[in-house]
Parts: C-alpha cells; structure tokens; sequence
C-alpha cells in the first residue's frame, strides 16, 4: 500500500494523503457525531444513543414530538478515558497527552502510569513527543494494547 502512495492512518485503514475517511476519524478521536435517520447511532457528551429502526418506528415516536431514540448509555468518566485510549491508539497519530488532560482534566500518565509503562517495555507503545502511539509491534498486537487500558 505505502509503495503506491497510501499511508496507513489507523490500524485497519490506508489512504491517499488528504483522502482519509473524515467519519472514521471523528469515531477514533472520540469526538462527538450525530446520528440522524432510522437505525442511526449518535455519541454526544459522554452519551451514546441508537435511534429506532426501521423507518416506521422511527417515524412514530416523531410524529408524538418524543425523539426516536430506542437505546442511550452514559459513559461514565473512567469508561470516556478508557475509550480515548483504544479508539485513540487505533490511529498511527495515537493519543495526545496535552488534549487528554484538558478533556479529562487529569493526566493520562497519572491515570495510566503503571499500564504505559510495562506496554513501553514490552515495545508495544511509544512516547513520542507529546503523544502515545503504538510501535509497529504494538500495531500487530493492538488487541492486546488496548485489552489492558480496561479497568
């Protein structure tokens, strides 16, 4: 893939520079999406929701003015963190500790300390600025990686 110009950007995902899907980076970031439309799935504020499907039970509860959510959860703090982690070491640019610290307002060494540091041993993981990313074996054994970021 890399000899004809694609660069891997997540573990399972290569592109053409400028040609990376905008809504599976939105996903591995963690940031918030919108889910409109029957059987849509939508995370806004630590909340996940999936709307109802197919089209007529999502159109009842809408023509009641109720919105046609059929499922939410509430992540809680510790569950947004250990999201951040996976979704984030999924992408070659890993996670950033300056921006988990101002999502979380904790840092990601303080709350991980002992998890980083045995998976930079194992060469798994690297500090690499102000980022964690994984190593080329890390990407391999991404499963693993993220297995333990778990609480």
């Amino acid at each position: 893939m890399t000899k004809n110009g694609r660069n891997q950007y997540e573990i399972s995902n290569f592109a053409l520079p400028g040609y990376e899907s905008q809504h599976n980076l939105t996903y591995w970031k963690n940031e918030t999406y919108f889910g409109f439309g029957a059987g849509a799935h939508g995370y806004i504020d630590g909340i996940r929701y999936h709307n109802h499907g197919p089209i007529q039970q999502y159109l009842a509860p809408l023509r009641e003015n109720n919105l046609p959510i059929i499922r939410q959860q509430q992540l809680s703090k510790n569950e947004q963190m250990e999201e951040e982690m996976i979704l984030g070491l999924r992408t070659m640019a890993g996670v950033s500790q300056q921006h988990f610290a101002d999502k979380f307002q904790t840092s990601l060494l303080d709350q991980y300390a002992s998890v980083i540091s045995d998976l930079v041993t194992e060469g798994l993981l690297m500090l690499d600025g102000d980022r964690i990313r994984l190593t080329q074996r890390g990407v391999f054994l991404g499963n693993e990686v993220f297995r333990s970021f778990l609480m």
